[in-house]
Formats: structure tokens, sequence, C-alpha cells
């Protein structure tokens, strides 16, 4: 795996950031 730091922090931000929309979603449907 040849990503770096930013890539992967980069990534985990977005999942984690389209987790709480999700979870937003659910819980104000």
């Amino acid at each position: 795996m040849g990503k770096s730091k930013k890539e992967k922090s980069a990534l985990i931000k977005v999942k984690v950031s389209t987790k709480k929309k999700l979870d937003q979603h659910k819980v104000h449907p």
C-alpha cells in the first residue's frame, strides 16, 4: 500500500463525514 498519511487521513475524513451525514438522515428522516 503506497498511500501517504495525508491520503489516508483524507479518506478517513471523507468516510467519517459521509457516515455522519447518513446518521443525521437516520435521526431526522
